[in-house]
């Protein structure tokens, strides 16, 4: 399935095997790699996974970016100081 579209790997082996479906959004950049991690694209996975028949347990900001050598478009790059986070439960939902 290299390669494949999240409908595919949804329908042929997410949906069929009963799996649990965690997302992680990407921290230091947004989509379009020019500004930091933004919720919003957390938010359209968590609507396209619905959309293909998949509720996600678990969504999540990969918090890496403690390194210099990891690309981090904040503010302030690399900044090991906590951030605040949200929990959205176990059933993640969106309006």
């Amino acid at each position: 399935m290299a390669n494949a579209q999240f409908s595919t790997v949804a329908s042929e082996l997410i949906i069929p095997g009963g799996l649990d479906l965690a997302l992680t959004a990407d921290y230091g950049t947004n989509a379009t790699c020019t500004g930091p991690g933004d919720p919003a694209e957390a938010a359209a996975w968590v609507t396209a996974a619905l959309a293909d028949g998949v509720s996600a347990s678990h969504v999540t900001v990969g918090n890496e970016e403690y390194g210099s050598w990891e690309e981090d478009l904040h503010s302030i790059p690399n900044d090991p100081q906590p951030t605040p986070t949200r929990s959205w439960g176990p059933a993640a939902t969106t309006t």
